[in-house]
């Protein structure tokens, strides 16, 4: 009897997660023809997408030599971008847009991916969701920084928060990595990728404050140290007025090692 009821759930689970993986497959489908489909010419192109071709066009020319977009709160991530499909391609509209498509699917098939292996009800109701927003089927057509990125790391920053609240203890340093360099990736690419962690903070510290409670301490102090990197970063953009201060090899090396003293203090404090 038992065996038989086994096996029938089994069964069962094995054909939602066939029929999950064809939703996934038809999703995917109908946003890469969404996004592809006369990208070349819609919508017009926008005076920054321009700015950012030009400035592919420059990196090709002269080098890599500025480590901010149009401004000191942006990155040089979609210039970077280009620059490769240009370079792989050719120079053209569709190819100025074509890594937006790229890392957007790229974003889509990591939360499906994941939502797929433990939460499928979730994931059909994101399906759902995902394939009613109109600024998810427009904005990785416009070649921006922020439509061409955020999805991506915020799907990465999905999987790190899932694995660190998986395990509390914080004994998974990779995972503290993770979430502390994509903040800091993210960030660097635009000032409003910050919103996502600084919105988890006040509302952790002011949950912790209200109830009088201990519970979210961890977070906080993960939080804080993020905080710290994202502020220090925001000012290294400010005032390095776009032009390399230090050689970025080294300035990259020094950022990981930094993150990864702090993920060891911070589980050396937990364990404490």
């Amino acid at each position: 009897m038992f065996k038989i009821k086994a096996l029938y759930f089994k069964n069962a689970l094995g054909g939602l997660c066939f029929k999950s993986s064809i939703a996934i497959l038809l999703f995917i489908f109908f946003c890469i023809t969404s996004w592809t489909l006369r990208l070349d010419s819609l919508p017009g192109l926008h005076g920054d997408e321009a700015w950012s071709g030009l400035m592919a066009d420059n990196f090709d020319r002269q080098g890599v030599n500025q480590i901010t977009g149009m401004n000191n709160y942006t990155g040089i991530l979609q210039a970077i971008a280009a620059k490769l499909t240009f370079d792989w391609f050719s120079v053209s509209v569709f190819n100025l847009r074509l890594a937006g498509v790229v890392f957007n699917v790229a974003g889509l098939l990591i939360i499906c991916g994941k939502l797929r292996y433990n939460q499928t009800q979730a994931l059909l109701f994101f399906l759902l969701i995902a394939g009613q927003s109109v600024l998810l089927m427009t904005t990785p057509r416009v070649a921006w920084e922020v439509n061409t990125f955020t999805l991506f790391f915020s799907s990465l920053l999905y999987i790190s928060i899932f694995k660190i609240v998986e395990r509390p203890s914080f004994e998974k340093k990779r995972w503290i990595v993770l979430f502390l360099m994509i903040n800091l990736i993210g960030s660097y690419n635009h000032l409003i990728f910050s919103s996502i962690s600084a919105s988890l903070f006040i509302g952790f510290f002011l949950w912790s404050i209200y109830y009088n409670s201990d519970r979210y301490n961890k977070w906080i102090w993960l939080l804080l140290i993020n905080l710290f990197n994202q502020s220090t970063l925001f000012l290294m953009m400010k005032y390095s007025q776009g032009q390399f201060v230090y050689p970025i090899a080294i300035l990259l090396v020094a950022i990981v090692l930094l993150i990864i003293i702090q993920t060891s203090l911070l589980i050396r404090y937990q364990n404490s």
